[in-house]
């Protein structure tokens, strides 16, 4: 849940990616993840959100990434 990902990052910077897949029914699926910015070690990264899109272009993915804010 959303408090468990708050603990894990706490105040440190943060990466976010936006990936764009179709699966095997050729549906596309929207993932966003996220996780702690470090330098000395790889972080785990946390699925803040997953949503099948109608298509995909920038203003959908932008659309779904503002929403999901």
């Amino acid at each position: 849940n959303i408090n468990s990902i708050r603990n894990d990052i706490g105040e440190n910077d943060i990466w976010v990616c936006i990936d764009e897949t179709t699966d095997i029914k050729s549906r596309y699926v929207c993932n966003i993840i996220a996780g702690k910015l470090s330098a000395d070690a790889a972080s785990v990264p946390h699925l803040l959100a997953c949503q099948f899109l109608e298509k995909t272009n920038h203003a959908t993915i932008a659309r779904f990434f503002n929403e999901s804010l």
